[in-house]
């Protein structure tokens, strides 16, 4: 529902990836797919730069592949992170996507977690979409055996504030809820992205938990959230109808 309604305010064609699931497939799987996706798409872009319609999706043959992006929401949103950097960092580069242009990345509530956790955090508001006994157990099931929470794959803090290793993403879109008590370990993740110079908005909704718009799609803070991912698409590219 969320994808459609996203969709329809900022007239664009949402593309839906499935990715594998743990515990069958722990990560990388779920990255691994993610970036198969990407690759799909821009295979399409080719094809349709080349007129070759035969082998473009139908629904995708009149898609601006100038203007891509993406996003996702809470686990799909440390995915997203993930295909991006892997898309915009070594061996690849925005070069490497043409003519499919990837314009940002949009993290709406994204997993980032790290092994400590401050009082702040233990404190914070917790419910059925976020508690950190759930977080643990997810944690469990889908990082390889053996491996620990502050591997790359929940926590980006150590390979973004590298200073051996060059990091750059897309324009972001950080989309936070000051109830979820993820925000304050993401927050620290958004300085280490602007230290490394990436361009990073943040926006907060108050009063709202992890993924308050799943229950609360008709919220105000639902509705500004869905109207400040509409500006970041179209800022640059009014849309007249």
């Amino acid at each position: 529902m969320f994808c459609v309604s996203m969709a329809k305010r900022s007239h664009s064609i949402v593309v839906s990836a499935s990715y594998r699931l743990a515990p069958e497939h722990r990560f990388p799987a779920a990255f691994e797919d993610g970036f198969s996706a990407l690759k799909w798409l821009h295979s399409q872009s080719i094809h349709q730069s080349e007129g070759n319609h035969e082998l473009t999706e139908p629904w995708l043959i009149s898609a601006d592949f100038s203007r891509c992006f993406i996003a996702g929401e809470s686990a799909g949103g440390t995915l997203a992170y993930h295909v991006a950097r892997m898309a915009f960092n070594t061996p690849y580069s925005v070069a490497s996507w043409m003519p499919m242009c990837m314009e940002g990345l949009v993290l709406i509530h994204p997993g980032f977690m790290r092994g400590t956790r401050t009082q702040e955090e233990l404190d914070s508001y917790q419910d059925v979409f976020m508690n950190w006994n759930t977080a643990d157990a997810c944690i469990q099931l889908t990082l390889p055996q053996g491996c620990s929470i502050d591997n790359s794959y929940f926590n980006p803090l150590p390979i973004v504030s590298s200073p051996d290793c060059p990091f750059t993403l897309p324009k972001t879109l950080i989309l936070l809820a000051d109830k979820d008590a993820l925000h304050f370990y993401v927050l620290q993740c958004v300085e280490a992205l602007k230290d490394a110079c990436c361009q990073v908005d943040v926006v907060m909704e108050h009063g709202v938990g992890h993924v308050f718009f799943i229950a609360q799609p008709d919220s105000e803070q639902a509705q500004h959230m869905t109207q400040s991912i509409d500006h970041f698409i179209n800022k640059d590219h009014k849309v007249l109808l």
